[in-house]
């Protein structure tokens, strides 16, 4: 059998299973507290275990018939044991790598290579795994390992998870190879795989971002009233018609970047809102600002940030941020699909309403999986991003642009992901606060108590003037101790620089 073709009926099975799964509700560890589990359990895996001696052609019909088996059994509960069973033994076999056999030249894995050929030099792009995702309505996600954790006992250090238990969706806590989804139009996932070649061959202890607020100045934007309909819905629009000061912008974005890489920034983003066709230009393939410093940057041997996260643009009732790698290339571009709502003029931000949502999921194996949401979207819908982007997708890093005068609302939700193991790092445009008191943004770390504000470590009183480039660095550990107390929490985390 074609070695992509048996990859792609493997995963197809799992979804199949994972899509009967889905029709119980699941509470792993009280199924496994269950008197008669550890009998049931071991005899689905000798079953299966057993299978895993046929050839690769008859094998994934063994697997199939062994599913059709599980399917006949009569007690729910039996059923849904031998599922879970079925569907984590498949995700242990599972290797990325293009080699299945281990040192005795013995088959020991089932490899994806053949649908995701994974390398050290290149960027990957791919959607579900498996190609039956419309029919079985799952769709099944790659997992890489993340940066380990670890707390400190009695002077020992010990491996330690730093998200709740039993906090995410179905079996998505214990699987180590893929994720799943029960998927629908508003649930479409774009990966991109980042390759190891990007970090050069020195170990690295921690990934660094950088964000730029870009401004002080608040009149950025020319609007516009404009009636718009969501979901059949006639309502009062706000749209943006223009960027003021499109070049000055550039300009602030090009000396804030280089700062960013010379620091030694890994990732940079910028605020919402303040991109333009300037900052935009290029071709289909690369965004020739970004690649022009890349370039240059190259020819010296300098730092250059694997992901360049330009501001979002707003144009033609869009709104979203393009996403690009170390050399300008564009990568993927994240829609915003939740509108700012003006309550106090009853008005909102005038954006498409869009059947199909598609959200951009970055791996960067060994350390985060990082998704993006733009400002309102980090609010308005919490389930969506609970259960969803870090309960189901198993986000590590989630990275807010924002450009509002709202920062309170932020603030008290920076912490509310921690118990997901996931850290939030949400940055804001100076010009957008009103008053001399501003966050300008903040990290809600996980594995901590302590929720960090880019404010509290300003050194130019939040003004331009005088000042060429500005970013805040963010250091976050990658092998980071698990703290119950903040008091001897780093205060280096969040640092300002500026030139």
């Amino acid at each position: 059998m074609d070695p992509k073709v048996l990859a792609e009926k493997y995963m197809n099975i799992m979804a199949l299973a994972l899509s009967l799964i889905s029709r119980f509700k699941i509470n792993v560890s009280e199924i496994r507290a269950y008197r008669n589990y550890s009998i049931i359990a071991e005899r689905q895996k000798t079953i299966l275990d057993s299978l895993w001696e046929a050839s690769k052609d008859d094998f994934i019909d063994a697997i199939n018939e062994a599913l059709e088996k599980i399917q006949q059994i009569q007690s729910d509960l039996e059923k849904k044991i031998c599922l879970m069973e079925f569907c984590v033994w498949l995700d242990l076999r599972i290797t990325y790598a293009s080699e299945e056999n281990n040192s005795e030249g013995t088959r020991q894995f089932v490899s994806l290579y053949p649908i995701i050929p994974i390398t050290a030099s290149a960027y990957i792009e791919i959607g579900a795994l498996n190609t039956n995702w419309k029919d079985t309505n799952i769709w099944i996600n790659p997992k890489f390992s993340i940066a380990d954790t670890h707390v400190i006992r009695n002077g020992i250090s010990k491996k330690k998870k730093i998200s709740n238990r039993d906090i995410f969706d179905g079996l998505n806590g214990i699987l180590e190879n893929c994720s799943y989804i029960e998927c629908d139009k508003k649930k479409r996932i774009r990966n991109i795989i980042i390759p190891t070649s990007c970090f050069g061959e020195q170990e690295k202890d921690a990934i660094t971002i950088a964000f730029a607020p870009m401004t002080d100045r608040n009149d950025n934007f020319v609007t516009k009233r404009q009636m718009i309909k969501r979901a059949g819905i006639p309502y009062n629009g706000l749209a943006v018609e223009e960027i003021k000061n499109a070049d000055i912008l550039l300009d602030r974005l090009k000396t804030s970047w280089e700062l960013a890489a010379d620091v030694g920034a890994d990732i940079f983003f910028a605020p919402e809102m303040l991109g333009s066709e300037l900052s935009e230009t290029g071709n289909e393939h690369y965004n020739m600002n970004v690649r022009a410093w890349s370039i240059a940057r190259m020819k010296e041997c300098r730092n250059i940030p694997i992901l360049t996260i330009l501001p979002s643009y707003w144009s033609n009732n869009s709104n979203r941020a393009t996403i690009l790698s170390n050399d300008g290339r564009i990568l993927a571009r994240q829609e915003k699909y939740v509108p700012y709502i003006d309550v106090k003029n009853n008005m909102l931000e005038a954006l498409e309403d869009r059947d199909e949502w598609q959200t951009v999921l970055i791996h960067i194996p060994g350390m985060h999986r990082i998704a993006i949401l733009i400002c309102a979207e980090f609010l308005a819908d919490q389930d969506r991003v609970r259960k969803y982007i870090c309960g189901s997708l198993g986000t590590t890093l989630l990275i807010v642009p924002s450009y509002t005068a709202g920062e309170q609302d932020f603030i008290n939700l920076l912490p509310n992901l921690k118990p997901y193991g996931t850290t939030v790092v949400w940055g804001n445009c100076c010009g957008a606060v009103m008053g001399d008191k501003k966050a300008i943004g903040g990290c809600g770390l996980a594995g901590t108590a302590k929720t960090l504000k880019m404010g509290d470590v300003c050194k130019c009183n939040f003004s331009c003037k005088g000042v060429a480039a500005c970013v805040y660095k963010i250091s976050l550990s990658l092998n980071q101790e698990v703290k119950k107390i903040e008091e001897d929490i780093d205060d280096e985390i969040i640092q300002h620089e500026i030139r």
